[in-house]
Parts: C-alpha cells; structure tokens; sequence
C-alpha cells in the first residue's frame, strides 16, 4: 500500500480517468486477500498496518468488503 500512495504522491493528480480512491480500495482489497489467503486469523493491528487503514475505518472496510461479496 505504501508504496502505491509514493507513487501517487510523485505522480500527482494526472488525469487518465482512473479515481485514485477508486484504486485505494482495490489495493486494499487485493492486499487484504494476499494477506488472508492461507490463514484463519488475521489480527487487527496487522489489517490496520498493511491496509494504511486508521482505527476507526478497518470496520467498516471489513463490513464494506463483505458486503459486496455477497451481492
């Protein structure tokens, strides 16, 4: 994830018609299931790091992801 947000930071806000939060949550997405795939439990703190999630939103990302899994 880090390494997406340096790479938006030094590209800047260049215009291909692709929406940066739109990318942010894909990355998330993919690098959740990376980090789930094999596992049973993953703790918080290690889905809060590696998302580049705060507190408060790792919830709601979980909820949100299951959410449109089953839709």
């Amino acid at each position: 994830m880090s390494d997406c947000c340096d790479l938006w930071l030094t590209v800047g806000d260049v215009d291909v018609g692709l929406s940066h939060e739109d990318n942010m949550y894909k990355m998330r997405v993919l690098t959740f299931v990376q980090l789930a795939e094999g596992k049973s439990e993953l703790s918080f703190e290690t889905i809060e790091k590696e998302l580049d999630l705060g507190p408060d939103d790792v919830e709601a990302f979980i909820i949100d992801g299951n959410r449109q899994s089953c839709s």
